[in-house]
């Protein structure tokens, strides 16, 4: 009987040890996927606030696929919720051994708390009276970490989608190659106008309308941003022509040996009501997933034995 009792706890401290060992690669799985994450999400808020910027991305046989502030609008939020989701499944697994570990013993040892909750929980040997200045030290740290695992993806969000609602706008591409024309004709076309007539996406439209009424190109009110897209388009306008008039011969030299660029011209085209809708969801799924994963993480609702307290 002895034997046999030997032989069970044997088994019992090695599937705890080989939980632990779990618990620690799940914990350091989701601490650099969510550092990743929260460096992302404060890039694409940064980039909505200076949206000049296009990344070029090379695929395969030679093609690119641009990334832009209108993909970071578009995209962004649901990118990052999934995300979220995807590093919340390594928390969730901890969790399961965490608990596994309950089951299993009656008396864990501190040094064997730290590995199971992590080094910046709350445990019970904590709460000695000789530890208390260090418990400030371990709140602050376990905070910081919480704000940039958790808060930070949730707060980018909401940058994007302000910036939506609030800066987004459309031009009518056919409209502007139209405008230009005129202004070639008259002899008018100058730097001055070379950018595009745009018109502001108001909050119905951008809830209730699956397009704004001059179609869906999409661009954001900054200046830099729109300052030679009408040029541009003009420009790939006369590129098509074959039969182009002495007026179109100089202007087409004239805009070519400027080297002009457009971003908005490479916006997704996207359905206004549908996007922001699912945006707006994804905010509060954020959210979820960032109160879930604060508590998983530090650790909270778990208690093992007298060594932990519940820590609610």
């Amino acid at each position: 009987m002895e034997k046999l009792s030997k032989f069970y706890l044997s088994l019992d401290r090695h599937r705890m040890e080989d939980s632990i060992e779990r618990i620690i690669a799940h914990r350091d799985k989701f601490q650099a996927w969510g550092s990743v994450l929260s460096i992302l999400s404060l890039l694409a808020a940064v980039w909505v606030t200076a949206p000049t910027l296009q990344v070029d991305i090379p695929l395969a046989g030679g093609a690119k696929a641009n990334i832009n502030a209108g993909y970071i609008i578009a995209l962004a939020p649901v990118f990052i919720a999934f995300s979220q989701l995807w590093a919340l499944g390594s928390l969730v697994s901890m969790r399961r051994y965490q608990l596994e570990i309950i089951n299993l013993q009656t008396d864990i040892s501190p040094t064997t708390v730290l590995s199971v909750l992590g080094p910046l929980s709350i445990y019970g040997d904590l709460h000695r009276s000789e530890y208390s200045p260090f418990i400030r030290l371990v709140n602050s740290a376990r905070r910081g970490r919480s704000i940039v695992f958790f808060l930070i993806p949730a707060i980018a969000q909401i940058i994007i989608l302000s910036h939506m609602f609030n800066n987004l706008m459309y031009f009518d591409k056919e409209k502007e190659i139209v405008r230009f024309e005129k202004l070639d004709e008259n002899g008018k076309l100058s730097v001055d106008n070379w950018s595009i007539e745009t018109k502001k996406v108001n909050l119905i439209e951008t809830l209730f309308s699956k397009y704004p009424e001059g179609g869906n190109n999409y661009t954001l009110q900054n200046s830099g941003l729109n300052e030679f897209c009408g040029a541009y388009i003009y420009l790939s306008h006369l590129k098509k022509l074959n039969d182009r008039n002495e007026s179109q011969k100089e202007v087409y030299a004239k805009l070519k040996e400027a080297d002009l660029h457009c971003v908005p011209i490479e916006f997704p085209k996207f359905e206004l009501a549908l996007n922001s809708w699912i945006n707006i969801f994804m905010i509060f799924l954020s959210f979820y997933v960032s109160w879930v994963g604060a508590r998983y993480y530090s650790g909270r609702g778990i208690m093992i034995s007298n060594n932990l307290r519940d820590s609610k």
